[in-house]
This record gives C-alpha cells, structure tokens and sequence, in this order.
C-alpha cells in the first residue's frame, strides 16, 4: 500500500531555496531575548535571564542571590574587573536612600567586591539587609553583637576587618625588621635617619648637646619660639631614652606655655586676653599653644608619666588651619568644614586641626583618670563617663572628612591617628574590663544586652591589631617614627591576656620585630621590648631560651649601643599600671628581664610553647 505522503506547495516566484536553508520564523512565537551573559543562578538552572543588572528578572522572583561572572575574553565588557562600574551603576539606579547607604559602606571600607557582596540584593526590589546582616557580610563570623553594631553604624571608626591571608612577603615584613635601603630621597630628622645611615646617630647627640646649651641661654626667655623648642627637646628625648629630660622640657615647655597664656588660664580671662593680639601673632601662637598641649595630653595618656603637670584647660586660640579665629573646640563642632585647606601644610592635610580636636576630647579623660593617682580609678570614674566619651568619640569620628577615612594608600599619619583613637578607647575602658561574671559592667546605651566594656575593648583590639599589621606591611616611616609605637604597646598587652588565641605569638612577635626596625633611630626600642620580654616570661608563656633568642636578635640590628643611662618611667604593663605604676614601668621591668629568665630556665624543662617557637622560627628561616 503506497505512502501517504503530504501534498507539496508550490514554490514562491521568483526565490529558490536550497534544501539546507533554514525554515522560515514562525512570526507567532515569542520573539528571543538575546542576552550577553546570563547570571549563575539561571546558568546552573538553564532557565532564560534577561541579564539585568544587579539582580535579574528570574532571580528577584525566586529571592536568591544573583551573582554574574564575566567572561574573560570579553574585553570590551562594561563591568570593571573588582567590581567599580557595578558599583557606580548601582549608585545611580538605586533609590536615593539605598545610594547614600551605598555611598557611606564605600567611604568606610574602600573595597568594592566587599560593598557589592553587601548591596547586591538591596536595591532593585530586594529587601534591603539588616545592619547586622550588613556587617556580618564584611566580617564573617565577629565575636559579639557589639562589634557588628560598631561596624555598621559607626563604619569610620570600625571599619570592615578585611580576613585577608598574608603572602610570605607580607609574613617575613611582619617578623623581620623592615630595614630601609639607603637612599638620598630621605631628608628626615638625624635621629630618624638613622634608620638609613646608623652614622647619623653622632649627629643627633651632637646636636642635642647644642640645642641643651642653647636652652640654657633662653631658658628664662618668654617666647613662643623657646616654648616650641622645648617641646621638640622633649619629643627627641624620648627617642634617646631620656625619660627624665622628657619630663623636664615637657615641664617647662607647659610651664611657659601657661606664663604667656597658651593654655592652662580660665577661658573668659583667656579670650580678653586673645582680643588685644594681633591676627598674625595669633596664628604663631596657635601652632605653639595646640602643639605643646597635645604632646601634653598625649604624653600623660599613653605613657602616664607620674610627676608630670599638665594644663586645667585647653588652649582658648583657635585651631591651626581654623579661618574663623573666635571659633574654639569648644564652639566649633566639626573640623572637617572649618579647616582652610590652603592655609594648612600639603604634607599634612586635615590631621593636624583634627588631632587638636581629638586631643581636647582627650583631655577631659586625662584630667578624670590620672589627675588624682592616690586612689584607684574606678573610685573616681564612673562607667557611664567612659560611656558618655566612648559615644561622643564616635559621633566625632563620622563626621570626619573623608581624607581623615582610612583607606588604601592613605598617608602614614591618618593611619597613626586611627591607631591612637582606638588606644584612646582601650584606656577608657581598661579599669571595667576582666570583671567578674557576676559584676561585669553593661553599656546602657547599645541595643543588645550584652553590649559590655570588654565588647568594647576587644572590638579595639582587632582593630588595633590590623591597624600594626597595615603600618608594618605598607609604610616606610614604621622604621622611623615612633610616634606610632604606643600601638606595639597596647597590642601586646592586649594578647598577652589572651594566650589561648592561636594567633597570639604573631602578634606578639610582630611587635617586637616592629620594635627591632626601630632601634636603629632610638635606643629606647630594646628597653620597651625588654619590658615586654620580661611580661611574657613572668606569665609563663615563652621559655627564657626563646626571649634571649629574640632580644639578641634586637641587639644584632645596626644601630646604637642601647647600654648607658637610659631611663623609661613609663608604663609597659597597662593593666599593672592602674594598682602598682612603679612596678609597670618599662626600665623596672626591663631590668627584671634577667632574673625572671633564670626562674624560667630552672623550672621549665621543655614544654609544647618552646617547640611550637622553635618551628615558628625554623620556617621563618626558611
């Protein structure tokens, strides 16, 4: 039976096809959405996505997260390889109070794949992620609840920790010093270049020796000039691990300062006074009278050396920089859109008149914690002040310009500023912590309850801790300034109470071997790691073989002969600082360095820290 096959049409006139051609479209079928690349999400499920940008179509129905991956070969792609295009796309398609949250998780973290994994989802319909959300997103697994709340709503101050793995190079950096090659770029002060070239130590002891012969000469000379000299005198002894010429020129430094009414006079007598000078006497006398004042309170903050006198009140003259001159901390809230920027040095930005306003916050805790040293803090400083200045420091801090933010390639002395700011906070908060369970503190004005002083501190010292890891890693000027070194300090302390963190002898060692690349500029560098030498074998946590290891390597670097009369009457052990300060100062401990190393070696045989220090070491030499 023959094969019903069906009729054939009749070709079209005038066309001829081919029996290969492709069959006509059926123009009733929808016509196909051609698109670039098609999300992940819509990939693994084969389904159609139309490509929109940052969430498609498919995957805002489902709710899940849309993530694209460019092809790599697509050169002319309009998305940016970390991220940059996406991000301004959405700052201009994004409601305009999601691109001000936007804009503001930019500012405080600067990466922006970690700014695109938290607003991919919040704008184009998404529900917008809670601020914890937000802040886990950045950090990953944060230890309390206060941390995640400091993170996201104070993000200058606590920015996004960045859990990026070191490379060997960066690991080396960390525990090894970071000697500088010799180079003429530099024109530092003697004493720093001496991190360069170790003969320009004579020089600096030469020209000290002048500049204490010159003094003595103008000593009983008023002047503004002489005022500034003999704080600079008190600045370089300390390098020189003179602490008593540091008090002493301090001292007088202060001591003349409140004579020609810089500072320390009542403030309705000050500004009659102010009114009768003239604008340009005024403007030298700010640099001076800010200048003394803050090496003042930092000094009495971060070292807490006793004896010393320091000013009632802050200077009445207006702020270097400040082009309103009746404009004082007191009446001027905000630095960061008062400040001239021409009238201020390039080299310097905002810090400057932004340190001025730090340091008068400073003060007042200053003047409540250490004015009285004959009764214990917590007799006289309540929790709710430290509360009170905790939250008036990071309201401060938000409304800071953006070139005072921390970010990649931001100048060492931002960096510097950030590290005194959350030293600052672990001072305030230092005599409330480590309380019993059942006598720990609260902060009243955090949502969670378990928002406490130690909360607080912790969340410091992470920050702290990324902040010596930053500096270490990525500035030149670690090996010559110490103006940074009270952060070596603070980290230190901070893990040496927390030995059960495996982290904990990195951190450690990355203080030390920071102190070891400053040793070449100051002699004082191996008493202070002496001193913290000392701490870590009286706790038992390193044997006296591996801190005579490591205090050999200090005395192995170039630099100065650290023998002689030093003196450091500052604070190393913080915490033993607050019942027993002479017992806390750096030179006591230092000296104690030996014979605790002898206990050490007559009742430690061996133990799992000293074979665990001894690998440590083994691969770093490799």
């Amino acid at each position: 039976m023959p094969k019903r096959l069906a009729p054939l049409l009749p070709a079209e006139n005038g066309t001829e096809h081919s029996p290969f051609d492709s069959p006509r479209e059926d123009p009733s079928k929808r016509k196909r959405v051609g698109t670039e690349i098609a999300c992940n999400a819509c990939r693994r499920r084969k389904t159609r996505c139309d490509g929109i940008r940052p969430a498609c179509a498919a995957c805002r129905k489902r709710s899940t997260e849309c993530i694209f991956v460019e092809r790599r070969e697509n050169t002319k792609s309009s998305q940016s390889p970390d991220g940059s295009q996406e991000v301004l796309e959405l700052l201009r398609s994004a409601p305009e109070s999601q691109a001000f949250e936007i804009l503001r998780l930019l500012r405080a973290n600067g990466d922006f794949s970690a700014v695109l994994s938290i607003v991919r989802g919040g704008a184009n319909g998404l529900p917008r992620p809670s601020e914890q959300d937000t802040a886990r997103a950045v950090r990953g697994q944060a230890q309390s609840s206060l941390e995640l709340e400091l993170m996201a709503k104070s993000p200058v101050s606590y920015p996004p920790l960045r859990n990026v793995p070191l490379t060997t190079g960066e690991r080396e950096t960390l525990l090894r010093p970071n000697r500088l090659r010799r180079s003429r770029s530099f024109d530092h002060q003697y004493q720093m270049y001496t991190a360069i070239d170790e003969r320009a130590s004579h020089y600096a002891e030469a020209f000290c020796a002048e500049a204490e012969k010159l003094w003595l000469c103008e000593q009983d000379n008023d002047t503004i000039l002489n005022a500034a000299s003999a704080q600079l005198l008190s600045l370089a002894y300390l390098g020189h691990g003179k602490d008593h010429y540091v008090l002493k020129y301090l001292a007088m430094a202060l001591s003349m300062g409140k004579r020609l009414n810089l500072f320390g006079v009542e403030p309705s007598k000050a500004v009659q006074e102010l009114e009768r000078i003239p604008p340009e006497t005024q403007r030298a006398n700010s640099y001076t009278a800010w200048g003394i004042f803050n090496w003042g309170v930092l000094t009495t903050l971060f070292y807490q050396q006793p004896g010393l006198e320091y000013p009632d009140y802050p200077p009445v003259y207006p702020v270097p920089g400040d082009p309103t001159p009746s404009s004082t901390p007191d009446t001027a809230d905000s630095f960061g859109s008062d400040v001239s920027e021409g009238s201020l040095p390039s080299f310097m930005g905002r810090t400057l008149p932004v340190l001025c306003k730090f340091w008068h916050m400073m003060h007042g805790v200053t003047l409540q914690y250490y004015k009285d040293r004959s009764s214990p803090i917590l007799d006289h400083v309540s929790l709710d002040y430290a509360e009170f200045k905790f939250r008036e420091l990071l309201a401060w801090m938000e409304s800071l310009s953006p070139n005072l933010v921390l970010r990649d390639h931001c100048p060492h002395h931002v960096v510097v500023f950030h590290t005194w700011f959350h030293a600052a906070v672990l001072d305030i908060f230092r005599p409330f912590i480590r309380q019993p369970r059942g006598g720990r503190y609260r902060l009243k004005t955090f949502t969670d309850r378990g928002c406490t002083p130690d909360a607080a501190f912790n969340a410091s010292v992470k920050q702290l801790k990324q902040l010596v890891v930053r500096f270490r890693c990525n500035y030149k000027s670690s090996s010559y300034t110490l103006l940074w070194q009270s952060a070596l300090i603070y980290v230190a302390n901070a893990v040496l109470h927390d030995t059960d963190d495996p982290e904990w002898r990195f951190y450690f060692l990355t203080c030390i071997y920071g102190y070891e690349s400053l040793r070449p500029s100051y002699r004082i560098a191996e008493v202070i790691s002496r001193g913290l030498l000392a701490m870590t074998l009286r706790d038992g946590d390193i044997s006296g073989p591996e801190a005579r290891h490591l205090l050999q390597e200090m005395k192995d670097t170039d630099g100065n002969d650290a023998a002689g009369d030093i003196r450091a009457t500052f604070m190393v052990d913080l915490d033993l600082a607050m019942t027993d300060p002479e017992a806390a100062r750096v030179e006591n401990l230092a000296e104690r360095f030996e014979d605790i190393a002898l206990f050490r070696d007559f009742t430690t045989v061996d133990d799992d820290e000293a074979r665990n220090f001894r690998r440590m070491e083994s691969v770093d030499s490799d």
